[in-house]
């Protein structure tokens, strides 16, 4: 009988131990004209700090690109994240952040408070919010924060090269299956 228990305990443990799988919540709204960065789908939807106010309040599993139309590092970044927003079959919220208020002071400051755990500081422990930013939402917290392109590249000087942009779409992948909760 001891033996039963315990085997029915074990079993009990282990069948509690599995995976769930996250289920992403599909971005909502206005389609963002992204034509600048040649994308030319629906995969990102419109975004302002209501918006993400929102997304963290109601606990949502989602991905918030902050960046803007002239950023060097946004032209090349964007499209390879479109890759894997239309691979995974996800929208993504776009928060231009020249974009009217967007851009304030204030609005980024919430945005910043938001990640300020995963942003790295400068030379005198402050925050630094770069852009371009992919924020990955989890249950409404930051899980992943990926900023820029790679830490190699300078989009100023030249474009990334083959072996860049391969390492910047092995982050991706790291980063969109860490939000999913099938990587850690």
């Amino acid at each position: 009988m001891k033996k039963l228990f315990i085997c029915l305990l074990c079993l009990l443990t282990l069948s509690g131990c599995h995976r769930k799988e996250i289920v992403y919540d599909q971005a909502e709204g206005e389609a963002a004209d992204m034509s600048w960065y040649g994308i030319s789908n629906d995969n990102f939807r419109y975004c302002d700090i209501t918006v993400f106010q929102q997304l963290v309040a109601d606990g949502k599993t989602t991905i918030v690109y902050l960046g803007y139309e002239n950023c060097p590092w946004c032209r090349e970044l964007c499209p390879i994240l479109d890759e894997f927003l239309r691979e995974y079959e996800f929208r993504a919220y776009y928060y231009d952040i020249e974009l009217g208020e967007n851009g304030s002071a204030e609005n980024l400051q919430i945005i910043e408070d938001t990640v300020k755990e995963l942003l790295e500081t400068d030379s005198e422990g402050k925050p630094i919010l770069y852009s371009p930013t992919i924020i990955f939402l989890q249950y409404g917290k930051p899980v992943v924060l990926h900023e820029g392109t790679v830490n190699s590249h300078n989009a100023r000087e030249r474009k990334m090269t083959e072996r860049e942009v391969e390492r910047l779409r092995f982050n991706l992948r790291r980063e969109f299956e860490t939000l999913l909760g099938r990587y850690e």
